[in-house]
């Protein structure tokens, strides 16, 4: 059986898609995430610039603290389920099930995760510490490759993806 996690989130419909917004502590991130920021070639052919990862985390560690950051954005295969909190059913609030293997992508955010791969936090830091992840559901491994090149366009329009 594939292991799977729980959590409170937002359900939203943007593009026709399924998506989802949460917070998750450090650690939930580093360890549901956490391996895919180790390749030089991250995920849907993008290369992860380990110097970039290097200066993220020494600016980080030199202002004392974790600034606050923009969303990390996941692609997830559809396999998941959402249960509506049951006094607010058409709120979006709810509680998303999602198996590990739901996971495909860092669409946006990998340098920021290596960042924090390359720091010594505490285990205090790592659980108390929260960021904003969205969740974007894809039919399958292509459309999260297309949809992962559409969106870093979008965000880094000056920044062409590389492919291998």
């Amino acid at each position: 059986m594939d292991p799977s996690f729980e959590f409170l989130a937002i359900q939203l419909q943007k593009k026709g898609r399924r998506q989802f917004v949460a917070n998750w502590s450090l650690r939930t991130i580093l360890t549901c995430v956490g391996h895919m920021a180790e390749d030089s070639t991250h995920g849907c052919g993008l290369r992860l610039n380990h110097p970039l990862a290097r200066k993220i985390a020494k600016r980080w560690l030199a202002k004392g603290n974790l600034p606050f950051a923009s969303p990390l954005i996941l692609t997830i295969k559809t396999s998941i389920t959402f249960r509506s909190v049951s006094h607010l059913p058409d709120s979006g609030f709810g509680i998303v099930s999602l198996p590990f293997s739901a996971l495909i992508d860092v669409a946006d955010g990998i340098h920021r995760i290596a960042a924090l791969r390359q720091m010594d936090l505490s285990q205090r830091s790592l659980v108390e510490s929260e960021w904003p992840i969205e969740l974007i559901e894809c039919r399958n491994d292509e459309d999260a490759a297309k949809t992962t090149s559409q969106l870093r366009r979008s965000l880094h329009p000056s920044k062409p993806s590389s492919k291998s």
